[in-house]
């Protein structure tokens, strides 16, 4: 039998604005429920750690959706990354030397890669964000504080550019985090 595998699952839309409540309690217990190991959540808006000796994506992303629909009663996208690819990540450094004042950065995980690549990076003053870049089925952006308090939002340049498919966005400090708690996670599930 092989060597069990961390994930993290990113759920769209869960706990957002008050809609799609979901507790971290139903959360752990539907992936309990899959057959998954070492489950814990990390924050209220669906991010699942969890390990499985099952390696496919695509399959663990078929599997969650099944099992969160069977259980809420309604769909919801599904993005899946290894926790080893989540530091690869983070080691790329993608904000690097970015002036975080004012600004906040954000990670976009796609359930495809694109089919083609913009030319990055790319200012979007209509939308007070800097399209940064792309690694895969991610896209980096950086969002900018605008006078009145409010943060830039580029998501109609993610529907134009990249299309309406499932998509899900995280704060970079979020991918940090996650990376972090599940290393926590397996040094404890070591006994370390």
């Amino acid at each position: 039998m092989s060597e069990p595998i961390r994930h993290v699952a990113l759920l769209r839309g869960i706990n957002v604005g008050g809609h799609r409540k979901i507790s971290k309690e139903q959360l752990t217990e539907i992936f309990t429920g899959a057959g998954f190991t070492s489950v814990k959540t990390l924050l209220a808006s669906g991010n699942v750690l969890f390990a499985s000796t099952e390696s496919d994506e695509a399959t663990l992303q078929r599997l969650i959706e099944k099992r969160l629909s069977d259980a809420l009663g309604y769909d919801v996208d599904v993005m899946v990354r290894t926790i080893s690819y989540i530091q690869e990540l983070i080691a790329l450094d993608p904000f690097g030397a970015e002036d975080v004042q004012g600004r906040k950065f954000y990670v976009t995980f796609m359930a495809t890669r694109p089919e083609a690549t913009p030319a990055l990076p790319e200012r979007l003053p209509d939308q007070g964000s800097v399209a940064l870049g792309l690694h895969g089925r991610e896209f980096f952006a950086i969002s900018e504080k605008a006078r009145d308090g409010s943060y830039g939002d580029f998501s109609k340049y993610i529907i134009k550019t990249f299309g309406k498919g499932p998509v899900t966005t995280r704060n970079w400090n979020t991918v940090i985090k996650i990376a972090a708690d599940s290393t926590d996670a397996g040094n404890q599930a070591q006994g370390g």
